[in-house]
C-alpha cells in the first residue's frame, strides 16, 4: 500500500531548521524506507508498508502551535490502502533535476496537506479539548528548495498554515473560546520569517458569560483592524502580538449607592515564536480600581485573571473599605479619609497577600496654611516561589508622610520602616522564657512524681 521498495536499515537523520520554519513546524525524520509514492519515509516501516502512517514519527515531540499543542497530537494516523488514494494526506518529499537558464540544480520539494476529513470520511483533525478544529479546518506545509550543482548557495521557500480552529481555555472548565480563521507562516532565503495570525474573536463561557454582552458593540475582527494591538519586536523577550479591548461602563447610581470606575477588558497575547499563548481578562484596574460609595462609607478594588493554555497563569485581586468625611468652616477646611483592605496575587505556584490600611487627612487654614498627613501600614506574606527579598517570610512595613505649605514656602518629610519575620514556625524556647517555664514548673511542685 505504501509503495515501498527499499527498508533503510541506518535510519539516517532528515532534520529541517526550527529558525527557517519560524519555530511552528518542525519536521524531524529518521528515515526508515523508500517509497516510490512519498519519497524518503520515516517511522515504523512495517506499518507504512501497510498503509499507515503516524504523525508522531514526523514531528518532535516539542513541536508546538500557539506555545502550547503539540502538533503530532492534533493530526490523526493516515490510513490508505493505496498510495494513489492517500494524496498529500501523507507527506510527500521528492528531489527532481533540472535544467535551468544553462544551470543543473536539485530541487527538493516537501508538501502536505491535512484536511478535517479525508475522502473517505476518516477524521484526520482531531479535537483534544484544547483544540477544536472547525468546518473548513485544514494544516499545510510545503517547502521548496532549490540547491545549484555549480557551487552557489541554495536558496528555499517555506510555507505554512492552520486555518479555521478554535482554542479553548480552559479544557474540562472552559472559561473563553478562542477562534482562529488562520495562523501562517512563510520564510524566503535571507529574509526574515513571517508570522501572520487571523484573530476570528472569542467568546465568554461558564462564569464569565456575562462579558458577552460587550462583543456585541465592540468588533473583534482579527488583527487587521482590532480595538488596540501592539507588536513587540525582536530581540526582545516577550516579542509577540498583544491585542484586545477596555469597555467602559457608565456609573451606577441607586439612592444611596454609587458605583463608579467601572471598565471591564479582554486582551489576548501571541507570542512570535516559543512560549504560550495568553488571554487576560480584568474587572476595572489596579491603576484605576472601581469606586463604591454608600452613605459616606465606600471602598473599592480591580480583579485581574491571567489563563494559557496549561491553566490559570496569574490571579489577581485587591479590595479595599473606608470612610471619608469632609468639613469647612470658613476660615478653615479639611478632609479624612481611612481605608483597609488586602491584596492577593497568586502567579504559578507563588502567591502574595497583604493588608494594608491607608489614613490620610488634610487642614487648610485661610488658604495660607495647609498640613496634609499620609499614613500607611501593610502585613504581607510572600512564597518563595515568588521570589524576591521577601519570599517565604511574613513582613510588615509603614510609612508615614507630613507635608507642610506656609504661603510660598513647601515641606515634605516622609519616613519609612520595614520589619520581617522569618517564615519558619518558633521553637518552644523561643516562644517561652525561662522565667514563665519556671513558674509552670513550680505549680507541680506539690505533685509527686509518678
Amino acid at each position: 500500500a505504501g509503495d515501498v521498495f527499499v527498508r533503510v536499515l541506518n535510519k539516517p537523520p532528515l532534520n529541517f531548521d526550527i529558525q527557517k520554519s519560524g519555530g511552528l513546524v518542525t519536521p524531524n525524520i529518521g528515515i526508515t524506507s523508500l517509497s516510490r509514492a512519498f519519497g524518503p519515509v520515516g517511522g515504523d516501516a512495517a506499518q507504512f508498508v501497510s498503509g499507515k502512517f503516524n504523525p508522531k514519527d514526523v514531528f518532535d515531540l516539542g513541536v508546538q502551535i500557539l506555545g502550547g499543542i503539540k502538533l503530532g497530537d492534533i493530526i490523526n494516523d493516515m490510513i490508505f490502502g493505496a498510495a494513489s488514494a492517500a494524496g498529500l494526506n501523507v507527506p510527500n518529499l521528492t528531489t527532481t533535476r533540472k535544467l535551468v537558464n544553462g544551470v543543473d540544480s536539485i530541487e527538493v520539494s516537501y508538501k502536505w496537506t491535512v484536511p478535517k476529513f479525508a475522502g473517505n470520511g476518516d477524521n484526520l483533525l482531531l479535537d483534544t479539548g484544547l483544540f477544536h478544529p472547525n468546518n473548513g479546518s485544514q494544516f499545510s506545509i510545503e517547502a521548496l528548495i532549490d540547491k545549484p550543482l555549480n557551487g552557489s548557495p541554495p536558496t528555499f521557500q517555506i510555507n505554512g498554515a492552520l486555518t479555521n480552529f478554535g482554542v479553548s481555555l480552559l479544557p474540562g472548565a472552559e472559561l473563553v473560546e478562542l477562534t482562529f480563521n488562520s495562523l501562517t507562516f512563510k520564510a524566503v532565503q535571507d529574509q526574515k520569517v513571517d508570522v501572520a495570525v487571523n484573530f476570528g474573536g472569542m467568546q465568554f463561557k461558564g462564569v464569565l458569560q456575562f462579558v458577552n454582552a460587550l462583543t456585541a458593540v465592540i468588533p473583534l475582527d482579527g488583527l487587521n483592524d482590532p480595538p488596540y494591538l501592539d507588536i513587540i519586536p525582536p530581540p526582545s523577550p516577550q516579542a509577540g502580538v498583544n491585542l484586545g479591548y477596555t469597555q467602559g461602563i457608565p456609573d451606577i447610581g441607586v439612592g444611596a449607592f454609587t458605583l463608579q470606575n467601572i471598565s471591564l477588558s479582554a486582551g489576548f497575547y501571541l507570542p512570535f515564536v516559543g512560549k504560550p499563548m495568553n488571554l487576560h481578562f480584568g474587572f476595572c484596574k489596579r491603576e484605576q480600581p472601581f469606586i463604591l460609595t454608600v452613605y459616606g462609607l465606600g471602598g473599592g478594588g480591580f480583579i485581574g485573571l491571567d489563563i494559557g493554555i496549561a491553566g490559570v497563569t496569574m490571579v489577581e485581586a485587591s479590595l479595599e473599605f473606608g470612610a471619608s468625611i469632609a468639613l469647612n468652616l470658613g476660615v478653615a477646611a479639611g478632609s479624612a479619609t481611612i481605608m483597609g483592605g488586602f491584596y492577593y496575587q497568586k502567579a504559578g505556584a507563588g502567591f502574595t497577600i497583604s493588608a494594608f490600611i491607608h489614613a490620610e487627612g488634610d487642614l487648610e487654614v485661610l488658604g495660607i496654611i495647609s498640613v496634609c498627613v499620609e499614613f500607611y501600614i501593610a502585613l504581607s506574606y510572600t512564597s518563595k516561589e515568588m521570589g524576591g527579598p521577601h519570599a517565604g517570610k511574613l513582613y510588615g512595613e509603614a510609612t508615614l508622610t507630613v507635608k507642610i505649605k506656609i504661603a510660598f514656602f513647601s515641606k515634605s518629610v516622609s519616613i519609612s520602616m520595614e520589619r520581617e519575620i522569618t517564615g519558619s514556625d518558633p521553637k518552644f524556647i523561643d516562644a517561652v522564657s525561662q522565667s514563665n517555664w519556671a513558674l509552670y514548673c513550680d505549680a507541680f511542685a506539690d505533685y509527686l512524681a509518678v
